[in-house]
């Protein structure tokens, strides 16, 4: 289980404005996350949420503390 606390970031990338004007505003959605443990919740953690992507990434200096069944060795890169 999950509790999630999300909210917005807002700022102007200056470089993009001055690529296309008016079009420099950035909004970001961000929440600070918790996850259930077996003898509590973590600490709130801050996560860029990505509201297009097929997997979500959780360092593992945080799933591993979590009672999570692993159901696959995969890794990711670019």
């Amino acid at each position: 289980m999950v509790a999630i606390s999300a909210f917005f970031d807002c700022f102007v990338d200056k470089e993009l404005e001055e690529k296309i004007s008016g079009r420099g505003l950035i909004i970001r959605l961000w929440c600070w996350a918790s996850f259930e443990k077996e003898d509590g919740w973590t600490l709130p953690y801050p996560a860029l949420i990505d509201t297009g992507a097929h997997t979500s990434m959780i360092p593992k200096r945080i799933w591993s503390i979590l009672p999570v069944n692993k159901l696959a060795e995969h890794y990711t890169r670019v």
